[in-house]
C-alpha cells in the first residue's frame, strides 16, 4: 500500500475515534444532570423540584449548543484534513476513496443533526410538561407509580407529551445502536488496513 494511502486511512481513523470521544463525552454531561429524575412525580410535585427539572432542562440545551458548535467546528476540520489527504493519494484512488468519505461523512451529520434536533423536541417536550405541572398543580395527584390529572384536557396534553419523550428516547436508542456498529464496522476495517 502506498504511503499516502496509509496516510489518509490513519486521519479517517484518528478522526474516527476523536468521533467516539465526542460522542462519548455528551453522553458523560448528560449523565451527571440526572436526567432520568426531570420529569419523576417526586420531581415534579413541588414547585422547587418543577423548578430544578426547568433548570435543568436549560442546562442541558445550552450544552447541547455548545456540543453543536464544537462539533461542526470538529466536522470542518476533519473534512479539511481528509480533503488535504486525499489530494495527495494516488490519483487512480482518489474517486474511490472520496465516493466512500463522502457517503460516510454525510450519513455522520445527517445521524448528528438528527440527534440534536430529536435532543431539541425533547428538551421542548419536557419544559412544557413542567409548565403544564406549573399549570395545573394543584389538580393534579402525585403518586408514586405516575401522576393523575383531574382534568381530562390536562391529562390528554399530558399524555401527548410524554408520547413524545417516549418515541424520542426509542429514536435515540436506535440511532445510537446503529451509529456505534457502523463505528466499529468502519474502525475494523482502517484496522485491518493500518493496525494500530
Amino acid at each position: 500500500m502506498h504511503e499516502l494511502e496509509l496516510r489518509f486511512i490513519e486521519v479517517a481513523k484518528r478522526h474516527a475515534l476523536v468521533g467516539m470521544q465526542a460522542a462519548k463525552a455528551l453522553n458523560d454531561e448528560q449523565d451527571k444532570l440526572q436526567l432520568e429524575l426531570v420529569l419523576t412525580p417526586e420531581r415534579l410535585a413541588s414547585p422547587e423540584g418543577t423548578a430544578q427539572s426547568r433548570a435543568t432542562l436549560e442546562q442541558l440545551r445550552e450544552f447541547m449548543h455548545i456540543h453543536k458548535a464544537a462539533f461542526e467546528q470538529m466536522a470542518l476540520a476533519c473534512s479539511t484534513e481528509l480533503a488535504g489527504t486525499l489530494a495527495e493519494v494516488p490519483v487512480h484512488l482518489q474517486e474511490e476513496y472520496r465516493a466512500g468519505i463522502v457517503t460516510s461523512i454525510n450519513w455522520q451529520l445527517e445521524a448528528q443533526s438528527l440527534l440534536y434536533r430529536n435532543r431539541e423536541r425533547w428538551i421542548a417536550a419536557a419544559l412544557e410538561i413542567c409548565q403544564l405541572i406549573d399549570t395545573c398543580r394543584d389538580a393534579v395527584v402525585f403518586a408514586e407509580e405516575g401522576m393523575g390529572f383531574v382534568n381530562d384536557d390536562d391529562l390528554e396534553r399530558f399524555q401527548a407529551l410524554f408520547a413524545v419523550i417516549e418515541e424520542i428516547h426509542q429514536l435515540e436508542v436506535a440511532q445510537l445502536s446503529e451509529r456505534s456498529q457502523r463505528l466499529v464496522q468502519s474502525l475494523a476495517v482502517l484496522e485491518q488496513v493500518v493496525p494500530a
